[in-house]
């Protein structure tokens, strides 16, 4: 419903030009404004409401997208986690049977091997469903990273390179050169205190 409220809340408040136009009409026009900035390269008062039209559509259904995206890709990331818990619980409670006798041992052998298959059964289709996952949404996630690397590159040379002088581009390459090392807390030199080595250990 908060994407659908989105529309309105970039609608009102571009229509209050139009309305004021209407209700309260000056000698001059008042300037009609988009839901957002951008350039189409053509008369914007002419086409005024084929461009509005257009911003809604992007205000509706872009962020529909990528919720559905978003949505599906965390219900198959909890269904493959899932999975993983019930191989996990059944391989921990694979023998709870009480042996007596033999042939209550037989007989137990006999059901953890039936248990023992079943829990090799669904390891398989979890492995076979995670390579599903990451063959579907691998390239889709290349795309999007390249997508926002090529952004935030041509964001960063546009930003700087008419701004800034040569000299002041090596003096920054230099403090980027040192932050390729990483500024971290260590005990006495010898072990990274992070997350990963606390899991480690």
């Amino acid at each position: 419903m908060s994407v659908f409220a989105l529309a309105p809340y970039a609608c009102l408040p571009n229509f209050g030009p139009v309305s004021m136009n209407i209700l309260f009409p000056l000698n001059a026009a008042r300037r009609k404004q988009l839901p957002a900035p951008a350039e189409y390269f053509v008369d914007e008062e002419k086409y005024f409401y084929t461009l509005f039209l257009h911003g809604m559509i992007c205000y509706i259904f872009v962020p529909i997208l990528y919720v559905n995206i978003d949505s599906m890709y965390a219900c198959i990331m909890h269904h493959t986690v899932g999975l993983v818990g019930i191989v996990t619980y059944r391989l921990q409670y694979i023998i709870d049977l009480e042996v007596t006798s033999y042939q209550e041992y037989y007989a137990n052998n006999l059901e953890i091997r039936k248990r023992l298959k079943r829990s090799i059964t669904l390891h398989k289709e979890f492995i076979e469903f995670a390579e599903k996952k990451e063959t579907t949404y691998s390239l889709c996630f290349m795309i999007v990273m390249f997508v926002n690397l090529f952004a935030m590159i041509f964001t960063a040379a546009c930003g700087y390179s008419f701004r800034v002088s040569r000299g002041n581009k090596r003096i920054m390459q230099i403090m980027m050169i040192r932050c390729s090392q990483p500024c971290q807390l260590t005990a006495g030199s010898l072990l990274v205190l992070n997350i990963e080595n606390f899991g480690a250990l």
